[in-house]
């Protein structure tokens, strides 16, 4: 099973503040959209919470910490109260996994050294975030592309 985690970042590595994505970069949520499309997305339960609606043709895992989750999520289609036990699960029924934050589970996964691929966003700006991309964890991998756009780059980098 591939495991890929996708994030947007501003130049000072957030990724959100007070519980939302501070910037509209429509061509970013296209990709985003494009590329998780018919796949598993795994995300903390925040990051669950914060969008506007499900994700429609993706498989949505919810990572939390309270015990019995939450099973009449709209959102999410499990829950989970460990990234490992999630990631042994999801490999019985899928090939590709999207790590898709926040800033915890980002972290976990780069710790448990799961993560294959970073498809990473880069905002042209600073929105005075109050979470963050792990960006340190970036240094077990290669970069393998960059593509430049008027308000935001995508890099992607291999293990």
């Amino acid at each position: 099973m591939l495991v890929n985690a996708i994030a947007a970042m501003d130049l000072a590595s957030g990724i959100g503040l007070d519980g939302k994505i501070p910037w509209k970069c429509s061509d970013d949520l296209k990709r985003f959209r494009r590329f998780t499309m018919g796949d598993a997305v795994v995300m903390g339960r925040k990051t669950v919470e914060s969008l506007p609606g499900a994700l429609d043709g993706r498989f949505v895992c919810m990572l939390t910490r309270k015990p019995g989750g939450y099973p009449d999520s709209q959102k999410s289609q499990m829950w989970f109260n460990s990234l490992t036990e999630c990631l042994d699960t999801l490999r019985l029924s899928h090939d590709r996994v999207w790590i898709a934050g926040g800033e915890e589970i980002y972290t976990h996964a780069f710790a448990l050294e799961v993560i294959d691929q970073v498809w990473l966003t880069v905002m042209n700006g600073v929105w005075g975030c109050d979470v963050h991309f792990p960006i340190n964890s970036l240094k077990d991998f290669k970069s393998e592309s960059v593509e430049n756009f008027n308000d935001h780059s995508l890099f992607h980098f291999v293990r």
